[in-house]
């Protein structure tokens, strides 16, 4: 591992310890259901990910399934989408998976979110300017 890739995993893991609900020990195992990556979602782009519909799990078939039906309804949405092996590779807590996968996350997140600012910013400035 490089300098650099390993001064993005250490800023990856200063992020995920911003948010209360993430305070676990195990990254790896911690997100391999996808549980917790729909609650990261929902953080930034509310009922966009229900997390109720990611129950957690112990088997990895069924971790397997949270994760393909996360793909599938949410990921894809963000253009953040996982191949089987991907997801085979997060739900068996492969090294650098999940670390690989939030960075992409991350990633995808301030875009959406940066699109949907630059939304709002027109739309007020066509309201303000239409009632002047």
């Amino acid at each position: 591992m490089t300098d650099t890739e390993a001064e993005v995993k250490q800023h990856l893991y200063i992020w995920l310890k911003s948010f209360p609900f993430l305070q676990k020990k195990n990254l790896r195992r911690d997100f391999s259901d996808a549980r917790l990556v729909a609650k990261l979602i929902n953080y930034f782009m509310p009922k966009f990910a229900l997390e109720n519909a990611y129950p957690s799990c112990m088997s990895v078939a069924k971790k397997i399934d949270n994760w393909t039906r996360l793909n599938s309804k949410v990921l894809s949405q963000l253009g953040c989408q996982l191949s089987k092996e991907n997801i085979e590779d997060l739900a068996n807590s492969k090294a650098d998976a999940t670390e690989e996968f939030l960075l992409q996350l991350a990633s995808s997140l301030y875009k959406a979110n940066e699109h949907q600012i630059k939304t709002t910013i027109r739309q007020a400035s066509k309201i303000a300017l239409a009632t002047n």
